[in-house]
């Protein structure tokens, strides 16, 4: 009865852990979705307000992640990398915040539609990868969870 028990819980658990790989394609979606949404903020913004950057990014609950990326102060040393992210994906990131609102008008309004067309490839490439590998995850997890049950008894 024991081992029943013991397995059932090991299979939960690879099953668990299987998800949580799998959230990481999810996170990247959402992540790429809320910096897409930022960009056209800022591209309103230039256009009507000319609020701060700082302020659109504490102004909205969804740019909470996006705030540790961005320094006014060109401090490139404290941005922090979503553990989500390739270094390839950190890298285009870090580039767009720490080049953000430091033109004119005009410059920074091509500025924002380039950096807008790239987080929409990147956002398609990450819709793909999300449909590709989120039931992978569970379904490897739940087959090795399985194999150690059949181990276990």
């Amino acid at each position: 009865m024991l081992k029943i028990l013991i397995g059932v819980t090991v299979v939960f658990l690879c099953t668990a852990i299987g998800a949580a790989y799998s959230g990481v394609y999810k996170k990247r979606v959402d992540f790429y979705s809320s910096v897409l949404s930022f960009n056209s903020e800022l591209k309103r913004n230039l256009i009507f307000r000319r609020e701060n950057i700082a302020g659109i990014l504490r102004s909205k609950k969804e740019y909470s992640l996006l705030c540790g990326l961005y320094h006014s102060d060109d401090g490139a040393e404290n941005r922090t990398a979503p553990e989500f992210l390739t270094q390839e994906q950190f890298a285009i990131i870090s580039d767009y915040f720490f080049s953000v609102g430091k033109r004119d008008g005009e410059a920074e309004e091509q500025f924002l539609d380039y950096y807008g067309e790239v987080f929409k490839a990147e956002l398609e490439k990450c819709n793909a990868e999300n449909k590709k590998y989120k039931s992978l995850g569970k379904k490897l997890g739940l087959s090795l969870g399985l194999v150690f049950f059949i181990l276990i008894l």
